[in-house]
């Protein structure tokens, strides 16, 4: 992390005197910010650099940061400078549908503060309407002192259009975030967003166009893909209200984080979609398993919009496979109507589960004595998959092709297990290293019975998937956060510590284990989305262990 208030300091600089685009002149002063952009101020990312100081006191990054900030401004500091309040930039569109950028800095004199720093052209001084003229290039950027805010722009004129306050809009914002970005969709007029979106359909559908490698049945599947994405874009564009990014630090736990917001316009079936992810359970809540590198749990209802759209989409690939299978001049008739039957079958189960209207599924790695990968999801009809499944192996069994030779290699209903039925293949590993980590041969499962689908690679799968299998049975329904993923540090870091090449990678991943292993068990990496008013929130949270491991890393490096 070298020099890091320097690199914040320059983008939120940057930011706040407009820099994005060419503004025009603002119309009307009741614009509502169509982009919000907030910094929570220089003393809020100090105190984070304290408390990341407080993992790591040899990261130093609250002096690191101090001193980058007294080298670029000459000893001067930030004179003028209000430290305790938010920076912000509000981007709103004008009667023409042109951007007007206004950037805001706390400070109650602009011109000490332009004094101290290190500007091209010298210290620059106000015409006889207060205003500075700050060159930027070939533009010219102008800045305001307006009441306790200087104000930024490219227009002189849209510094009198500028909120004297803009606390209203951001304020929100920093107090939960230490940098954010607001969208606020709705406030695009709605002409310039249909243009926008129809000018990016022309240029997709113009390279689709020109891409002659494609066959027919590949670019009629692509076109079709290329509606569906753009018509959900035009249906998004007038439903989507806000979108939110922002990165902050738990000052109690010292946990970095990263949010994504999402919210619909109110009654609107984005909305109602969002509103589904509500009461979310699981029947796979056994994948997170204990000393899993890895787990992830996801269940959710799907909307009646959602399976249309879903089902919407097979016959196309239903049409692309039969044209395929009818060009194929290799395959004799009788084959090409057993691939058009199993093609059927796998459609016909998939819409199946499609229209149970709920999403459930979990996962597991395990990089212990016996690495694993496995996974469980909820399907409609499984026999008839597992029928389907079987038939292609048995017509394939005298062809001389890849996927062949791969379904050759499976034996059918090896084991059975709560009414899940076990079909394994043994690979031999590719390598070495490969053999040793994942086993000799290499095993690839797949279990099916009438409402579950399993799959696993590894030394033993099989025997992970019972272990998941028994304590979902045990905890059914389990209620989960709509989307929960747990990556646990140290037995990653134990796990490379032992497959890497080099001795001094090895000695480094060991050390960064052991850290790990001291951290009280926050070491752990967590995405997980949650139901909000209206919207979900997706979250990546890195607790202290993780930060203090790589702190620490850093520190040796600059030794």
């Amino acid at each position: 992390m070298n020099k890091p208030l320097r690199k914040i300091m320059a983008i939120a600089l940057a930011l706040a005197v407009g820099t994005l685009v060419t503004a025009q002149r603002a119309a009307a002063a009741d614009l509502k910010p169509a982009l919000t952009i907030a910094f929570a101020g220089y003393d809020q990312l100090i105190s984070n650099l304290k408390a990341l100081d407080e993992l790591s006191p040899n990261a130093k990054l609250a002096d690191k940061a101090k001193a980058a900030l007294e080298a670029q401004t000459q000893g001067k500091g930030l004179a003028g400078l209000d430290k305790s309040r938010p920076w912000g930039v509000l981007v709103t569109l004008s009667e023409n549908d042109q951007p007007v950028v206004q950037g805001y800095l706390p400070t109650t004199d602009l011109k000490k503060l332009l004094a101290a720093l290190p500007l091209p052209g010298g210290e620059p001084s106000a015409n006889d309407k207060g205003v500075f003229e700050l060159p930027a290039g070939e533009k010219t950027i102008y800045a305001k002192q307006k009441g306790q805010w200087a104000v930024f722009s490219y227009g002189e004129d849209s510094l009198g259009s500028a909120p004297d306050d803009p606390l209203p809009a951001l304020s929100d914002l920093t107090k939960k975030y230490t940098l954010s970005l607001r969208g606020s969709v709705q406030n695009i007029p709605a002409a310039a967003r249909e243009n926008a979106i129809k000018s990016l359909r022309g240029i997709v559908e113009f390279t689709l166009a020109m891409q002659p490698s494609n066959s027919e049945e590949q670019r009629a599947i692509m076109t079709a893909n290329v509606k569906q994405i753009f018509d959900k874009l035009e249906k998004l564009s007038k439903e989507i209200d806000t979108l939110v990014l922002g990165v902050g630090l738990d000052a109690s736990s010292k946990a970095l984080f990263w949010d994504f917001e999402a919210r619909g316009v109110d009654g609107s079936d984005l909305a109602k979609s969002f509103a589904a992810l509500q009461d979310a359970k699981t029947d796979f809540g056994g994948f997170a398993l204990p000393g899993a590198a890895m787990t992830l749990l996801s269940a959710h209802a799907n909307s009646d919009a959602e399976v249309a759209d879903l089902k919407a989409t097979l016959p196309t690939y239903k049409a692309a496979a039969d044209k395929v299978l009818d060009s194929n001049e290799e395959l004799s008739k009788e084959k090409r109507e057993l691939g058009k039957e199993v093609v059927n079958e796998v459609l016909g189960v998939l819409e199946k589960s499609v229209e149970l209207k709920k999403s459930d599924c979990g996962m597991a790695l395990l990089l212990d004595d016996s690495p694993a990968a496995v996974f469980g999801v909820r399907i409609a009809d499984g026999m008839k998959l597992d029928e389907a499944f079987k038939k292609l192996a048995k017509a394939l069994a005298d062809e001389d092709s890849k996927p062949a030779e791969f379904l050759k290699l499976f034996k059918f209903d090896v084991e059975k297990y709560e009414g899940v039925g076990f079909h394994v293949a043994k690979l031999p590993p590719g390598n070495a290293k490969v053999a040793d980590v994942f086993g000799n041969p290499v095993q690839i499962v797949v279990g099916i019975n009438e409402s579950n689908l399993y799959m696993g690679v590894g030394k033993d799968p099989i025997a992970v998937i019972k272990k998941a299998i028994d304590a979902s049975k045990a905890a059914p329904g389990k209620a989960i956060d709509p989307v929960d993923m747990v990556i646990s540090a140290t037995p990653i870091a134990k796990f490379l510590a032992k497959a890497a090449p080099g001795a001094e990678a090895k000695k480094s991943l060991a050390k960064a284990a052991e850290s790990l292993a001291k951290s009280g068990g926050k070491e752990h990496l967590t995405l997980t989305v949650k139901p909000i008013p209206n919207g979900m929130n997706l979250r990546v949270n890195v607790e202290s262990g993780i930060t203090k491991a790589i702190l620490d890393a850093s520190g040796d490096a600059d030794e």
